[in-house]
Order: structure tokens, then sequence, then C-alpha cells
């Protein structure tokens, strides 16, 4: 079976400084926009919400908060996950599973979740974020040769970073829209 290479992330998403802008119409200092801040959301924390953090960081030049937690974080990030950052220039050994406690009362403009068994996952944060459910399966759970594993996981950096150039865009507009 033929595997896809994983695009680094600048090759699947082009920046403009209009893509990036997080400032509000005013253009002054005091009247700066917060950044947007998202969550992901999964059970074990330890490969696709790790991704999708590490990436829309990536993506945005870190005009975007992203964080990532799960209901039952595992003890490490499973190492297929490192990998497949590393190969697209994303270092990520500083990151740690964690659980979605660790943000309970902060704000956030969204909260996506990755699971695909339904609403495994439903935390209640202020302010009532806008909630996304993208329904990707675990790569943790792949099996196979390690070489088959590691397909699995660049399929999904690659799924996860279509979806989070599109969703850039939609909170691009979102945020142009309240300035």
């Amino acid at each position: 079976m033929e595997s896809l290479a994983l695009p680094h992330p600048l090759e699947v998403f082009k920046f403009t400084e209009h893509t990036t802008s997080w400032t509000s119409s005013l253009d002054q200092p005091d009247h700066l926009m917060p950044p947007p801040r998202v969550l992901f959301l999964c059970t074990q924390n330890n490969a696709r919400s790790q991704m999708a953090e590490a990436l829309l960081h990536h993506l945005s030049n870190g005009t975007i908060e992203a964080y990532s937690a799960g209901s039952s974080p595992a003890t490490r990030i499973h190492p297929f996950t490192l990998r497949t950052m590393e190969a697209v220039g994303i270092n990520m050994h500083e990151h740690y599973p964690k659980h979605f406690n660790r943000y309970y009362g902060q704000h956030f403009d969204a909260i996506v979740t990755l699971c695909n068994r339904g609403s495994e996952i439903s935390p209640t944060f202020p302010d009532d974020p806008k909630r996304i459910r993208w329904s990707i399966p675990d790569p943790a759970e792949a099996t196979g040769s390690d070489k088959e594993q590691y397909a699995v996981f660049k399929q999904v950096g690659l799924q996860l970073t279509i979806r989070l150039r599109l969703f850039m865009t939609v909170l691009n507009r979102k945020y142009q829209q309240t300035t």
C-alpha cells in the first residue's frame, strides 16, 4: 500500500498578512483584539488533539492560542505523533498529555472535539464557546507494522492540516465581522 506523504504545513496553507491579522480595524495598539483561543479535545490527548494544537499554532504563526486536553490522558505522547510533527518541522518534545479539568473556567472561542465515538467528551466552559466535532479515527489504535502505523499518523496529520486550514479561514471571518 502506497502511503501519502504529509506535506509541510506551510505548503498546504500559504499565509498572507490578511489571513493572520487579528487586530481591530482601528489598527491602534490600544485596540488590539485578544487572540482567538481554541481547545482541542480527545480521549487520551496523545495523538489527534496534540497534533491539532501544534499544527494550528504553527499554521497561524502563533496568532491563535491553541490548547489540547483529554478526558483520560495517556502518560506520554505517542512516539509516532512526535515523529509525524518532526517530519514537518514542529518540535513537540515539551508537550505532554493533559486533563481538560486544567482548563475549566477559561474562555475559549471554539472547542473542537476530535473523537470518533459520538459525544464522548463534553465538558462545559464559560461563555458557551462554539463547539465543533471532527470525527477522526485515533491513529494510536492503528495496527500493523511500524511503517503501516506511521502512515496512519501521517494521514491524520494531513486531515488535520486540511481541516485547520479551513477552520482558520472561518475563524478569521468571524474576527473580521466583530471589528
